[in-house]
Order: C-alpha cells, then structure tokens, then sequence
C-alpha cells in the first residue's frame, strides 16, 4: 500500500482552513515538500520515485563533487568558442581586386 499523499489530498489539506490552524509549521513543510515531489513526478509521468542504486550514479555525484557555476559557464564557454571557431572559417589571407576609376583629373 502507497502511505505518500497524494495531489488531492494535499490540496485538500492546505485548502481546509481548520486543518491549517491544527498543522505545525514542520508539518505544513512536509506537505509542501511532499506536494513538490508529486508535482514533479507528474511532470515525468511518473507514478512513483524511480528505483535508482548508488552504483548506477556517475563518480561525481557519489563523491558529492559539486561543479560551481562560474566553472561550468569557463567550460560552456570554452566549447562554444571551440564550436564557433570549427564552424566558421578563419581568414587566412585576403585578395583585394581594384577598379580602376573612370574618372580622371
């Protein structure tokens, strides 16, 4: 049997007057947080959290390594730099062709 709240129950609980005076404000948490997890797995379609073990996360995320934002947009940067340069040529040498003026002094 599922004990996780669902959509409409938490809707219900929130939107009771009653219910809000009687919930402490720890409790009034976990029904937010319960809230945005099932929102959440909506979103995916999903109907309940995905079974995930330890062993099929990346390294990273097991060692806790937490790339900051200034590192991530230095490496973002740099393969879109890479990225444009492959995409557009370099100018190596440029030929210029004169006309001559009709106009004379």
């Amino acid at each position: 049997m599922d004990n996780s709240l669902h959509t409409e129950d938490i809707d219900d609980i929130i939107s009771c007057p009653s219910c809000q005076h009687n919930l402490h404000s720890d409790d009034l948490l976990q029904l937010r947080i319960e809230f945005v997890k099932n929102q959440i797995l909506q979103k995916l379609r999903l109907k309940e959290r995905p079974n995930v073990s330890r062993s099929s996360l990346p390294m990273p995320i097991i060692e806790g390594i937490i790339i900051n934002k200034d590192q991530l947009e230095d490496s973002e940067n740099s393969l879109n730099r890479k990225h444009r340069d492959d995409y557009y040529g370099k100018t190596t040498q440029k030929i210029i062709f004169l006309d001559e003026d009709s106009y004379c002094c």
